[in-house]
């Protein structure tokens, strides 16, 4: 498992989360009844490994242009080893510099 945190300023929730949705195009989406904490999960199936990784991006508004946003990626592991081949790290990197540009 691969984890990072990010915080993005100057962007509303909604800004980020639309620009996410069309990029990651996610599966599975979740929100508190307040809606200042949603979490999506993105699958993507990796060659390398002959398996699918799983994301898990999770956006904490902590006010109306600061948005915390948590990704976790898991599932990745191959053989009797559980060796990923990098690729849990890869869509990390992927996801992460996707908002690091924003």
């Amino acid at each position: 498992m691969e984890q990072d945190i990010i915080t993005i300023t100057n962007k509303s929730m909604d800004d980020i989360i639309s620009r996410f949705e069309s990029q990651f195009k996610p599966s599975e989406e979740y929100s508190n009844i307040f809606d200042t904490t949603k979490i999506f999960v993105v699958e993507k199936y990796y060659f390398r490994i002959e398996s699918n990784l799983a994301a898990t991006v999770i956006f904490d508004e902590i006010n109306e242009n600061e948005v915390k946003v948590i990704v976790i990626v898991a599932g990745g592991k191959q053989g009797s080893l559980d060796l990923s081949w990098g690729s849990e790290k890869s869509m990390l990197k992927n996801i992460m510099d996707y908002f690091r540009a924003m």
